[in-house]
């Protein structure tokens, strides 16, 4: 007889720093970021492989956020609710054309 396993526990997710929580990113930020996940998205990569990718060729601050934002995912979060958490890494009117793209 198997002992049973133990079910693993989320990571906890890092508060964001003083880089990240006071400003949003710019929109030339946002425009990179967005292609960038937009184009790899569609090449098949999944949501955390494309966060991560996008992460490596981002200036610090936009790194911890999508870092952030990968680590809420991997515990069960929606796109849309882990950025919301960064407080406002990305603009008001963006977070319900995510909600409204994860829902259909």
């Amino acid at each position: 007889m198997t002992a049973p396993q133990a079910k693993p526990t989320p990571m906890p997710t890092p508060a964001p720093t003083k880089a990240t929580s006071a400003r949003p990113l710019s929109l030339s930020e946002r425009i990179v970021v967005f292609s960038q996940m937009s184009q790899m998205l569609e090449n098949g990569l999944s949501i955390i492989e494309a966060l991560n990718l996008a992460a490596h060729s981002s200036s610090p601050k936009t790194a911890g956020i999508l870092g952030r934002t990968r680590d809420r995912i991997e515990g069960g979060s929606s796109l849309a609710a882990a950025l919301e958490r960064e407080r406002a890494p990305i603009s008001d009117s963006a977070l319900p054309l995510l909600r409204a793209g994860e829902e259909s």
